[in-house]
């Protein structure tokens, strides 16, 4: 079997990339914008990705994935709307004017416009005292190991969506520098990064434990991770493989709290904290093409 590499972005980070997507400064909306229902019942062919030449294109995107992207949150930080957000696919492609020019935070502002015009999208901002996760140094001290050549690959900022090169036979891909990513494979789960910061190993954990994640660590500098650890109910953020799909799981394999105590010398501790969450005041199946 092959390793499956999950790039943990939680969204598309059309926000973060410097790529061009096409559409005019002065726009808010794609000029072509095609949404229809997908039937396809796999959850591993979801996906919504940005092309060259102004163009978004989802297969079997559910509306929360849609949702995530547009207005940049996480999953855990969506509240409200009915179960169809979360189960129904919908194929999307929408382009924009030929020739034109856009800024990343514009292509989000034209997904929002979408999602308001097409599923009459309602949300509101608010700050809710929640559940969440302090990443600290453990009781004997950090074990991240210092950041070495070659242990990442550098992008081209304006190529966005770029997978790494293929790893060699038995090893794990390569993330981009400053980046870190989860693979699944008949070897196990792990979370690698090359050159991060701890903020990253955070938000990487964040979306895997569903939780916020606080970075109280004290560390400045980057470093190469590679933690290995066993999915479980404390890990609701990573996708389900599905039956068949990958052996069972190594009995000696063990929780992502664990593994970070033995591997980083770091830990989790479980806290309350203000977040930003995304509420959802009403939202419609969309309308015909």
């Amino acid at each position: 079997m092959n390793v499956r590499m999950i790039l943990v972005t939680t969204t598309l980070s059309l926000a973060g990339s410097s790529a061009v997507f096409g559409q005019s400064a002065n726009s808010s909306r794609f000029e072509v914008a095609s949404i229809k229902r997908n039937t396809t019942s796999d959850p591993r062919t979801r996906q919504l990705v940005p092309q060259p030449g102004g163009r978004l294109v989802g297969v079997n995107a559910p509306v929360r994935l849609l949702i995530e992207n547009a207005y940049q949150v996480r999953p855990f930080q969506i509240i409200g709307g009915p179960d169809w957000i979360n189960s129904e696919g919908y194929d999307v492609e929408a382009r924009a004017e030929a020739g034109s020019t856009v800024t990343p935070q514009q292509t989000l502002k034209m997904l929002q416009a979408l999602l308001e015009e097409r599923f009459n999208l309602k949300v509101h901002h608010e700050a809710r005292e929640l559940p969440i996760f302090v990443l600290q140094v453990a009781k004997n001290g950090p074990k991240l190991q210092a950041a070495k050549e070659g242990s990442c690959f550098t992008a081209d900022p304006n190529t966005p969506g770029v997978l790494p090169p293929p790893p060699p036979p038995g090893q794990q891909p390569h993330p981009r520098c400053g980046s870190a990513g989860i693979s699944i494979s008949p070897q196990g789960t792990r979370l690698f990064g090359g050159q991060i910061a701890v903020a990253e190993l955070a938000r990487v954990l964040s979306v895997a434990v569903g939780r916020p994640v606080i970075d109280k660590t004290g560390f400045t500098g980057t470093f190469d991770a590679d933690l290995a650890f066993l999915p479980d109910q404390a890990t609701p953020g990573l996708p389900n493989p599905g039956p068949g799909l990958l052996p069972p799981p190594d009995p000696t394999a063990v929780t992502i709290f664990t593994a970070l105590q033995e591997q980083l010398g770091l830990k989790l501790d479980s806290a309350k904290g203000p977040v930003d969450v995304l509420i959802i005041d009403s939202v419609q199946r969309p309308s015909e093409n």
